[in-house]
């Protein structure tokens, strides 16, 4: 007996874009659609293999990252290395600053003191299979600089409007 619904893919994309149309939203408000920075891998018996669903599905990011359940549905947000490194390729739109809301997290979370070679090196070890390696150095440089500008962006961002001060009697 077959569970679930054979057409589960379209129907969400239906359900993305009427909320879009309901909220007045960008049609990819989710981030739902494949683009260019999604890689694709090839497993130990050389088959495809998504390295991001592969990640996503983790019991430790499912448990960290699920968006919405109900009955045979669950939405899951990708991990935070791999929502960064995925917007580092397209980085247009609000991508920057994505990033630096992610970057921010992470500071306020756990204290990162976000510099550019521990983005990278954050990147490399979480997101092997965007293949950092294999880029050429204007490709490399080009992300360097764009993991330059989301953390000014996160910093600059971070400034927060000083506290009223409690006054202070003397007798």
């Amino acid at each position: 007996m077959a569970r679930g619904l054979s057409d589960a893919g379209p129907r969400l994309i239906t359900c993305i874009k009427a909320t879009a149309r309901a909220f007045d939203l960008g049609a990819d408000w989710m981030n739902a659609c494949a683009d260019v920075a999604l890689p694709m891998s090839r497993d130990t018996f050389g088959k495809p293999f998504d390295p991001i669903s592969y990640d996503a599905l983790s019991a430790n990011n499912v448990k960290m990252n699920t968006i919405f359940t109900s009955p045979g549905l669950v939405l899951v947000g990708v991990s935070w290395s791999w929502a960064v490194a995925l917007k580092l390729v397209r980085y247009e739109k609000h991508d920057p600053h994505d990033i630096a809301s992610i970057l921010r997290l992470g500071h306020r979370q756990r204290n990162v003191k976000w510099t550019r070679t521990l983005l990278e090196q954050w990147l490399v070890a979480m997101c092997s299979a965007m293949n950092y390696n294999s880029y050429t150095p204007y490709q490399m440089e080009t992300t360097r600089q764009k993991m330059r500008h989301a953390i000014a962006l996160a910093y600059q961002q971070n400034i927060y409007p000083p506290q009223p001060q409690r006054a202070i009697y003397a007798h």
